[in-house]
């Protein structure tokens, strides 16, 4: 799969996540803080292949630095994205 940095980065206060997936496979996104505390978790369930855009919405969510995690079967990858309010 391949894993994108989020659009726009610094963002306030939503932004893009995205994703490629080539098989069909299981796929979560776990949002945390900088303290490694979880602030979100979305879970697609089991996905097609293809392009997948997915929009986060952090308007009751404190300015910081986040990590954005996304597990597609037994991989997974990270980015670290920048709120600014």
């Amino acid at each position: 799969f391949k894993f994108y940095q989020n659009f726009p980065n610094p963002f306030n206060p939503v932004t893009s996540i995205n994703f490629d997936i080539s098989t069909k496979t299981e796929v979560k996104l776990i949002i945390c803080n900088s303290l490694g505390q979880t602030v979100e978790k979305i879970d697609f369930g089991f996905q097609n292949a293809g392009a997948y855009n997915y929009k986060w919405k952090a308007s009751n969510i404190p300015s910081g630095i986040y990590f954005c995690k996304i597990i597609a079967g037994d991989s997974f990858a990270v980015i670290k994205m920048i709120l600014l309010k």
